[in-house]
């Protein structure tokens, strides 16, 4: 192992170099800027920040990166009215300096549709190149499951209270319940709704969905 004292001048040669070159290591990967669309749900002025990230030019032209985001975005509307409409409390995890309750999401490459949802930060979905039909249910019902998580922890103690089987097992069937296309494509799966829901000492689901 190198010693602190070799490690650091490395550490320092790389920064200035970057910074030479005119990079940024926080920001190299991104696909533009960030796309931001504001909407009314009963009332109330709500917002969706969208970042892609990771996908070269060669994987996906501009013009298909932003044809992506508008169809997220979509979806991603579509669900948060769905869910505040059938009564429960918005998703949003932030508010933005101007007052308006939003919500980010980052699209980065990945092998498969996967998502996390942070109770304090945004939501992570890695996906392949979008397109084939059956990327893009998975990451509807990713984007579905992964916004009712947002949801589930405005309600206070959420964590506390309840195991890791309710918790994904509702944001699962949340997922099909508001999305009929979204439900036949889990429904000819392992669906994690039977795996969570018929298991409430299960940590994770038992099949190989992914989304957490």
């Amino acid at each position: 192992m190198k010693s602190p004292r070799h490690f650091l001048p490395c550490c320092l040669f790389l920064a200035l170099l970057v910074h030479a070159l005119g990079m940024s290591s926080a920001t190299a990967a991104d696909r533009g800027p960030t796309y931001r669309r504001d909407f009314t749900i009963n009332g109330v002025a709500t917002r969706l920040y969208f970042k892609v990230r990771d996908f070269t030019v060669a994987e996906a032209s501009d013009e298909t990166v932003e044809q992506w985001i508008i169809d997220m975005t979509d979806w991603a509307e579509g669900f948060w009215r769905g869910y505040e409409l059938a009564g429960f409390k918005s998703p949003a995890n932030r508010v933005a300096p101007d007052g308006v309750e939003a919500l980010e999401y980052f699209l980065e490459k990945g092998g498969y549709a996967v998502g996390n949802a942070s109770e304090t930060g945004d939501i992570r979905i890695a996906s392949p190149v979008l397109g084939p039909t059956h990327i893009n249910r998975s990451l509807r019902a990713v984007i579905a499951h992964e916004m009712f998580h947002s949801v589930q922890f405005r309600y206070a103690g959420i964590n506390a209270r309840y195991l890791d089987s309710f918790r994904e097992g509702t944001a699962t069937l949340a997922a099909e319940l508001m999305d009929l296309e979204v439900y036949q494509h889990l429904a000819t799966n392992a669906s994690c709704v039977t795996g969570y829901l018929a298991n409430p000492g299960l940590g994770r689901c038992g099949s190989a969905r992914g989304a957490t």
